[in-house]
C-alpha cells in the first residue's frame, strides 16, 4: 500500500513539472574579439611582461672548442642555453630571437673549460644570466662531463627574473 501510494505521488509530482513554465533564456549577442600578435624583436624583449624561454637549434663545435649545452626538463626537454668557452659567449633564444650574452664573470670548479659559476650579459637589453652547475666529476671523460643539476636564473634590469633548474653536458670537440 506504501508502495502505491509513493508511487502515485512520484507520478503526481511529474505530471505537474511538465505544466511549469519558464522562461525561455534570450540568445547573447555573439561578440568578436580580435588580438593581434606583432612579430617580436630584440628591442621588444625589456617590455614584455615576461619573457618566453624558446628551444636553440643544435650547435656544432670546432675542433679545439668547448661548449656548455643546458637543458630545461619541464614539461618536456629543451635545449635552452649553450655557452661556448673560447669566446666567452652564451646563447639563448627569447620570446623567438637568439640572444647572445657576453661572460662577465665565471668561478668554482673549471670543467671542459667551464665555469661550475658564470654570470653572461646582454647589457643592450638589460637582461643578465647567472649559470650555477654540478659537474659530476665521476662522468667526465673523453665524451665530456655530465651535469645532472643547476639552475639557470634569468634577470631583467627592472627587477623580474626566473630561475629554471638544468641539467645537461659540458664537452671539448677532438675532430
Amino acid at each position: 500500500m506504501k508502495i502505491r501510494a509513493f508511487v502515485g505521488l512520484v507520478g503526481t509530482v511529474c505530471a505537474l513539472s511538465a505544466c511549469v513554465t519558464t522562461e525561455t533564456p534570450k540568445p547573447k549577442p555573439e561578440t568578436t574579439t580580435t588580438v593581434s600578435t606583432p612579430r617580436t624583436t630584440p628591442s621588444d624583449l625589456v617590455t614584455d611582461d615576461f619573457l618566453r624561454i624558446g628551444a636553440l637549434p643544435a650547435q656544432e663545435l670546432e675542433r679545439g672548442e668547448c661548449g656548455l649545452f643546458l637543458f630545461s626538463g619541464r614539461p618536456s626537454p629543451r635545449f635552452v642555453f649553450f655557452g661556448e668557452a673560447a669566446g666567452a659567449i652564451g646563447k639563448m633564444v627569447l620570446n623567438g630571437e637568439e640572444v647572445l650574452f657576453a661572460r662577465t664573470a665565471g668561478d668554482g670548479d673549471v670543467f671542459e673549460l667551464q665555469y661550475a659559476n658564470q654570470t653572461f650579459k646582454a647589457p643592450a637589453l638589460g637582461l643578465e644570466v647567472f649559470i650555477n652547475v654540478t659537474p659530476e666529476s665521476e662522468s667526465s671523460s673523453e665524451g665530456g662531463t655530465k651535469i645532472s643539476s643547476g639552475t639557470l636564473r634569468l634577470v631583467r634590469e627592472d627587477g623580474w627574473n626566473m630561475v629554471m633548474p638544468v641539467g645537461g653536458a659540458a664537452t671539448c670537440s677532438t675532430k
